[in-house]
C-alpha cells in the first residue's frame, strides 16, 4: 500500500524508517505523476515487508517538496536512514525503481552514514568503485 505522506507522518515514516523509502513527488494535476500510481501500487506490494513507497503531494506539502529541494514532478527519492540514496526526476519505468530499490536493501544492516564514513577509506573506495561499474553495466539508464 502507497503511504500519503504529510508533515503529521514525514518524520515516523520517512526519516526514522528502519527500512528505505521509495518517495514520490507529484500532484492531483499531473498527468505523468498519475501514469506512475500504476507502477509505484506494484513496488509497494512486492515490497510491502521490505520497504515503504510513499507520495507527497506538492500542493499539499511544499514544506516537504522544498526540504529535498523538488522543482520538477514526478521527482523520486529513495532514503535510507534519513539519507537520499537517489533521486531521479521524470516518469521511471518499474525496473529502474526496483533496481535501485534493491541496491539500497542490498547494502544489508550497514546504515548509509556508516557507508559514507568507510567511504573515505582507499580500500572501499576502490571496491564501490567497482560495485558502482556492476550496478552500471545492469542497468546503463543509472548516471555514471
Amino acid at each position: 500500500m502507497i503511504q500519503k505522506i504529510d508533515p503529521s507522518n514525514f518524520s515516523e515514516l520517512v526519516m526514522k524508517s528502519e527500512v528505505p523509502v521509495l518517495l514520490s513527488f507529484g500532484a492531483e494535476w499531473c498527468g505523468p505523476c498519475k501514469g506512475m500510481q500504476p507502477v509505484l501500487e506494484s513496488i509497494a506490494s512486492e515490497y510491502e515487508q521490505r520497504a515503504i513507497v510513499g507520495k507527497v503531494d506538492v500542493d499539499e506539502c511544499p514544506e516537504i517538496s522544498g526540504q529535498f529541494n523538488v522543482w520538477a514532478i514526478p521527482t523520486t527519492l529513495i532514503i535510507k536512514d534519513g539519507q537520499v540514496v537517489h533521486s531521479l526526476k521524470n516518469v521511471q519505468p518499474k525496473n529502474t525503481l526496483i533496481s535501485l530499490l534493491e541496491s539500497v536493501l542490498s547494502l544489508g544492516s550497514n546504515t548509509m552514514r556508516d557507508f559514507s564514513e568507510s567511504y573515505q577509506k582507499p580500500e572501499i573506495h576502490s571496491l564501490l568503485y567497482r560495485f558502482i561499474k556492476v550496478i552500471h553495466r545492469m542497468n546503463p539508464s543509472i548516471p555514471k
